[in-house]
């Protein structure tokens, strides 16, 4: 706060100079400015001229006759805002604030989730039929794998996921055709659960990579890294955002994974057992509605998706009894976050992406750091599973839920990315 009075004292002497706009999230108000961090990352101090207009609105609210006046004062750490005004030396003079409240946020955030739980439906495309406008999605329900039709409409609302973001305000418009096996998808809609179709009246939909690989370099001012993937193929640059959640497996979790990976895929694992799952890797993209913070209903997912494997029968991110493979979805969903700059050269990462503009340039969703036990444990289990079926071993692929590196029997097909609530 010291540093804001400090600024604070400065714009005494602020000269306005050409018009701005400002949206982000208020960090501090001392009652005379506030400080304001944008989507980017950025802190801007924001000082309301005497004349300036405090209004709060319902988030997703877009008739500013609805609004309500306040003042300074009511504004709180963690509401969003608009500052329309001027930029000056040292920060902005606003003339105008639009606020959404955190509270209003947050419970908006909370219906608009139970919303999707109810009327929605998450899971992998296997098929499109454009003729009929119609998408058979594999989903899961508890341990159950199923199938639901998805039908489509004209005045349906179809989004995308654009490369290199992982915020639901930046998807664009798209249409059926342009979905594709192996896409992730949501639809919301009107639901017939006993015959799995599903009438949409919105579908949102993303192609993801969830790869790994060995950290060769770190700019945490920049918050990027360069990687070498598993197979030791390719190198790639992989940034994080103001939206990307970074995690890390707890080293007594890598120390359990380490063991069962030597028992080479027996032991709780059962003979052979895969890595199952299906929900989001850790948070997910969990932004589409358009009514929170970045439009999203919710901001990261931190809980079983809809249509993803729940808890499993020994409580989340649990061994399963019976010989059945762990819930690793629910594991990776309950690790700590933990902060880029402890990054460093030859730690193990998982990633999980949108598909970006380039080739060997991610943004990423979600990163693991300290991934090596998992990676064992997988290879342990597929090795087994490859005694029976022949198969090679695979660690690496695309798609995301069910498709994941190296998708099918004993690959990372639990670690998909999850994109809403």
């Amino acid at each position: 706060m010291k540093t804001l009075l400090l600024l604070l004292a400065a714009t005494t002497t602020m000269v306005a100079q050409q018009p701005a706009r400002l949206l982000g999230t208020i960090t501090a108000n001392d009652g005379k400015a506030i400080q304001v961090k944008s989507d980017h990352g950025q802190e801007t101090l924001v000082l309301p001229t005497p004349q300036a207009k405090i209004q709060k609105v319902a988030p997703g609210e877009r008739d500013l006759s609805k609004a309500q006046s306040i003042t300074l004062a009511d504004l709180q750490p963690g509401d969003r805002v608009i500052v329309r005004g001027s930029t000056a030396e040292g920060g902005l003079l606003a003339d105008s604030l639009i606020i959404m409240t955190a509270r209003d946020i947050s419970q908006k955030n909370d219906a608009e989730r139970q919303m999707w739980r109810d009327r929605g439906v998450f899971g992998v495309v296997e098929s499109i039929d454009v003729k009929d406008r119609q998408v058979k999605l594999r989903t899961r329900v508890g341990m159950e794998t199923k199938t639901f039709t998805i039908t489509t409409a004209e005045k349906t609302e179809i989004k995308r996921y654009a490369p290199d973001s992982v915020k639901f305000t930046d998807a664009v418009a798209s249409h059926l055709d342009e979905i594709k096996k192996g896409d992730q998808l949501r639809a919301l809609g009107v639901k017939d659960e006993a015959n799995s179709r599903l009438t949409a009246e919105r579908v949102v939909f993303g192609t993801f990579r969830t790869f790994a690989g060995t950290v060769t370099s770190v700019d945490a001012a920049a918050k990027s890294l360069q990687l070498k993937e598993i197979d030791g193929k390719k190198t790639l640059t992989v940034r994080a955002t103001a939206d990307s959640t970074v995690k890390a497996v707890p080293p007594q979790m890598g120390m359990m994974m380490s063991r069962m990976a030597q028992m080479g895929g027996g032991g709780p694992m059962g003979a052979g057992g895969g890595v199952q799952g299906g929900g989001p890797m850790g948070g997910g993209m969990a932004r589409a509605g358009g009514s929170g913070p970045q439009g999203s209903p919710g901001g990261p997912r931190t809980g079983p998706v809809a249509g993803g494997p729940g808890v499993g029968p020994g409580g989340p991110g649990s061994f399963r009894p019976g010989g059945g493979p762990p819930d690793i979805a629910n594991m990776l969903d309950r690790m700590p976050v933990a902060d880029f700059a402890s990054l460093k050269p030859g730690d193990t990462v998982i990633v999980a992406s949108t598909l970006g503009a380039r080739q060997d340039d991610y943004t990423a969703i979600t990163l693991l750091a300290g991934a090596q036990p998992i990676l064992d444990m997988l290879a342990a289990s597929q090795q087994a599973a490859q005694m029976r079926a022949g198969a090679g071993l695979s660690i690496g692929g695309s798609g995301g839920m069910g498709g994941g590196m190296g998708g099918g029997e004993g690959g990372l097909s639990g670690l998909g990315i999850g994109m809403m609530p």
